[in-house]
Order: structure tokens, then sequence, then C-alpha cells
């Protein structure tokens, strides 16, 4: 069968597409895969690693404030449709797989345009503007809460979760100490700003850091194209960038997390039970992803414009030293999300290609 997957500008669009992918090829399914995705995120890294051919068309970003960039919008949108066209055209993919983004949406209407079946995969609590024009042309809709059901067309939405990567549930921890020469004695905390990092989250922890390595070790991902933290400093280890079996080992020797409220990364810290400080990016679908979070009491969510050293030493405290603390949130986020959500997901794709009968 042949796949086309949209996505793109950061990883969260893009990573449960390659879950997916992965779930069908871990059940023996023949599959060619095509991702097409934009010009500079940083997806075009993670897709070639996997191996799969990638192809970028132009798109356009419909911001909510006031910007030159808006102006150009819709010029990027016609020429997007007009490249998505050619391409679904000539590729004749038997389904397209999208879970949110601007440069999915000429894909999709291609896809609805030239026949080809369209599943659309909401990750966040509330669906963004895109899933939004999007969900004329889906042929099927999955969601990753059942909150989210409502929002949707009762008759081709699915409740699945969200897809993780399987390797993500294979990495081991002593494998992740002699990859990122850590000390098996101490305590680890992850940082993480996302697919695209966090220029603020990096500020932050790099300014406190000499009191942070006294609780713990720290691995901090900073995101590809933001400033590089380093220096001669003992138990703290910066890389701009990881690949996803690294970020899995990451994950794996991690006994808590920092990091955006990104659904990709809520989903990983769900699926592993990790306990984590979530500071959701201002202003942003992020906000309703973390009141979700607090709300289920699944996590020490912080406000980015009020969060101070003080704010940050006692949610620290709680994810990394306080037991009883750590205990009820590795529980309550463990109980977000679906831990069948690849396979359920997968299920769907499967139907839609009548590869199995519909459940």
């Amino acid at each position: 069968m042949k796949i086309l997957c949209a996505g793109g500008g950061t990883m969260g669009s893009v990573t449960p597409l390659i879950a997916i992918i992965e779930q069908l090829k871990k059940q023996g399914r023949e599959v060619a895969v095509l991702f097409v995705g934009t010009s500079r995120g940083p997806e075009r890294r993670v897709i070639a690693h996997c191996g799969y051919r990638f192809v970028s068309i132009a798109s356009g970003k419909l911001r909510k404030y006031v910007s030159i960039h808006n102006v150009f919008t819709p010029f990027g949108v016609a020429i997007g449709c007009i490249q998505s066209l050619l391409l679904v055209w000539k590729e004749k993919p038997d389904i397209i797989l999208t879970a949110g983004s601007f440069v999915a949406v000429p894909v999709a209407w291609a896809g609805k345009i030239l026949h080809v079946p369209v599943l659309v995969h909401q990750q966040d609590i509330h669906k963004g503007l895109a899933n939004r024009l999007m969900e004329r042309y889906a042929s099927k809709i999955t969601v990753t809460f059942q909150e989210t059901l409502h929002e949707f067309e009762n008759t081709k939405t699915v409740w699945t979760g969200n897809p993780v990567r399987p390797i993500l549930l294979e990495a081991r921890a002593h494998d992740a100490i002699s990859r990122f020469s850590l000390s098996a004695q101490k305590k680890t905390l992850l940082v993480v700003g996302g697919g695209t990092g966090s220029v603020w989250i990096n500020h932050f922890i790099s300014d406190h850091i000499n009191k942070i390595l006294e609780h713990c070790q720290v691995i901090h991902v900073t995101g590809q194209g933001k400033e590089e933290y380093h220096g001669d400093v003992p138990d703290y280890h910066v890389y701009e960038f990881l690949e996803y079996n690294d970020m899995a080992l990451a994950y794996a020797v991690s006994d808590a997390v920092v990091c955006r409220a990104g659904l990709s990364t809520i989903t990983e810290l769900s699926q592993l039970s990790k306990p984590a400080i979530v500071i959701p990016m201002p202003e942003s679908h992020q906000e309703d992803n973390a009141a979700y979070l607090w709300q289920k009491k699944a996590a020490v969510v912080l406000d980015q414009n009020d969060v101070s050293w003080e704010k940050f030493s006692k949610a620290l405290e709680k994810v990394l030293i306080n037991q009883q603390d750590r205990l009820e949130l590795s529980k309550a986020i463990s109980d977000l999300t679906p831990k069948d959500a690849t396979e359920k997901a997968t299920l769907v794709v499967e139907e839609m290609l009548g590869l199995v009968d519909a459940q």
C-alpha cells in the first residue's frame, strides 16, 4: 500500500503518523511512504532518519495577531494547493494521513478532490484551525481524548488515543546511562522544549542550573537552531537535538521531565508514567492542554509569565523528591491516555483501506 503523510513545522503533527506507519510494518504490512512537510521544520531530518521519502510544499499560517506575514498567507496556500493537487495525482496514494498543521490542509483538500480517503487525527483537547479546515475533507477523524468527540461529526469520528512510536516503550534506562555518560546513583531530570525547542525554557534552566544540579543530573535538549548552553558543568548534558531512539533512552532514564504542553510530549509522558513540570507556550493551544492536565492533577503546571525560582523549586520537589507526590502524579498522567492507542489508530487505517472488516 502507498501512504501519503502530511504534517510539519513542529514534530507534534508528525510523530503520531510515524507511529502508525511503524505499527503497520510491525504487523507485517508492506508500506510505501511519502511525507509532505515544510521546508524549515524539524520533520525533514527525522523522516530522513526513518528512511522515508520527503517532499516540502508551500504553506500559509493564519496568525491571531497582526503580522506582515498574514499578507502573504493566501499566496502560500494557493501555491500549496497546486503543489498538493499535482503531487497526489502523480503519487496516487491509497490513503492520506494527517495529524494537523497548516501544511497538511492543501494535501487533505487535494485528497478530497481526487477521491483519496483522508484520515485526520486530532491530538489536542480542542481542535485548532487546521483541523477545523480539514474536517470537511476527512473520511475519518480520530481523537486523543474522549472529551473531544463532541467537537466533530459523530458518524466519522473515533476515539483512539494518541499513537506513540513502539521504540518509546522498548528503551531501557541502563542503555541510557552509558549513552549519556550518566551516574546510576543520581536522579535524572530531562528538560525538553518540544520538537523546535523553547528559548524561554533554555534560558530559565541555564540561569538556575547550579541550583538544579544540587538535586539531580540534567539532560537538556535545547532544540535545533536554538542557542546551545554548554560549558564544563558536571552532570549537565546539553544536546541541540536527539534522534528519536536517543530521545526514548532519555525518557527511559529520567525520573522527571520539564517540558511544554504539546500533545505528543504529553502522550509520551502518559505512556511512561513520568512526573512532569509542564510550562505551556503562552497564548497557544498548549494552554488548553495544560489546563486539562491541571484539572486531572496529572502534572505540575506553571505559567511562564509567573515562574520564579521559588515556584520552580517547589515544583521540582514534587516531581523529583517527594515520593508520595511522585506516585500520585505518575498514576494520574498514566490514566490520561489509552495504552493501546497506536493499535486502535492503525486499525482505523486498515478499515479505511478495506484490509480488515469495520468494527
